[in-house]
């Protein structure tokens, strides 16, 4: 009797949730604002990255500062934009 091996899982490309949109970004304290929509569930310090279309902008931390529908998260690297999509 043949046994089935199982296949080792493959790796596709990461998956990314929308967490919201960039609406305003304030350059000198290096922070954007956040529209989330609503409910998110993001701790602090959690790393976000923000896209426009498929390229990606900015790496993005997320800050205590929170006041729903919107978050902070501060710049950790790239340029973001108002518009791109914050995805974790």
């Amino acid at each position: 009797m043949f046994r089935k091996h199982k296949k080792p899982a493959t790796e596709g490309p990461p998956v990314h949730h929308v967490v919201g949109t960039i609406v305003s970004i304030n350059e000198s304290q290096n922070y954007v604002l956040i529209d989330t929509g609503g409910i998110v569930t993001v701790t602090k310090g959690e790393a976000l990255k923000s896209f426009s279309g498929e390229q990606q902008t900015a790496v993005l931390t997320v800050s205590p500062e929170q006041k729903p529908p919107f978050m902070i998260a501060d710049i950790i690297s790239g340029t973001p934009h108002n518009g791109d999509q914050v995805m974790k």
